[in-house]
């Protein structure tokens, strides 16, 4: 047999090709099924995943990633650079998700929170417990940006 040439004969081959297309197969529908499975979850399991990359985001002061789930930047009723302009009253230092809700395309989260206050020339950490709201748009959940917890201590 001249160099370069498979070893392998013609029904050989076929069978090759025949396992390599059983096997594209099977990892195309594990994969398929893998995605289908994230799809299938129920509104209640989709929030609360949602509500802690919020939150976690608020915590490291990424107010981009804020905006990405908040509802207005779903409606288009605020630009990101006010959104991010009006959001720097408090440094919070902690928060942790501890209860969801969800009632149709509406839900809330309560959120335990530490925060600081760097406007009263204090580096205290007040601690206290919120409860968000959250819209189902377009099968995916954000968060209601209402009265935030720095407007409510101004008396905004």
């Amino acid at each position: 047999m001249p160099t370069g040439y498979s070893c392998f004969s013609g029904q050989n081959m076929v069978s090759i090709h025949k396992a390599a297309i059983t096997v594209c197969l099977i990892v195309f529908l594990a994969v398929l099924s893998s995605c289908a499975g994230l799809q299938n979850k129920s509104p209640e399991e989709r929030l609360l995943p949602r509500a802690e990359e919020f939150w976690a985001a608020r915590v490291a002061g990424d107010s981009i990633t804020c905006y990405k789930l908040e509802e207005v930047s779903k409606t288009g009723k605020q630009p990101a650079s006010a959104y991010v302009r009006g959001h720097g009253g408090l440094i919070y230092k902690s928060a942790e998700v501890t209860e969801t809700d969800v009632n149709g395309e509406d839900a809330t989260v309560k959120v335990k929170l530490s925060y600081i206050i760097p406007a009263l020339g204090s580096r205290n950490t007040f601690n206290t417990e919120t409860v968000d709201r959250w819209k189902l748009i377009d099968d995916e959940w954000y968060h209601h940006q209402g009265k935030s917890l720095s407007d409510a201590i101004s008396g905004k």
